[in-house]
């Protein structure tokens, strides 16, 4: 019986040193989750301010353009 006992204490005490090691690894993987939802979060925001670059330089450009076809078109009745 006591022999029941010491290894129920060994196989207890290996539970709870696992238990710790994994407690330890679930709170790295929070805060590596933690970082990486900043980096998204990073990322969303510069596709963003990419995407409305883009838009804003999309309208320069067709109105860059179109003052380009009025002034071509203005000059061709003025000659």
């Amino acid at each position: 019986m006591k022999k029941k006992i010491v290894k129920y204490k060994e196989t207890i005490k290996r539970l709870g040193e696992h238990e710790e090691e994994v407690q330890a690894r679930y709170q790295l993987a929070q805060e590596l989750a933690e970082v990486e939802a900043a980096k998204a979060s990073d990322l969303q925001d510069q596709v963003n301010y990419l995407q409305d670059t883009k838009s804003n330089l999309t309208a320069s450009l067709n109105e860059a353009e179109a003052a380009v076809k009025q002034s071509s078109e203005f000059n061709w009745h003025m000659s």
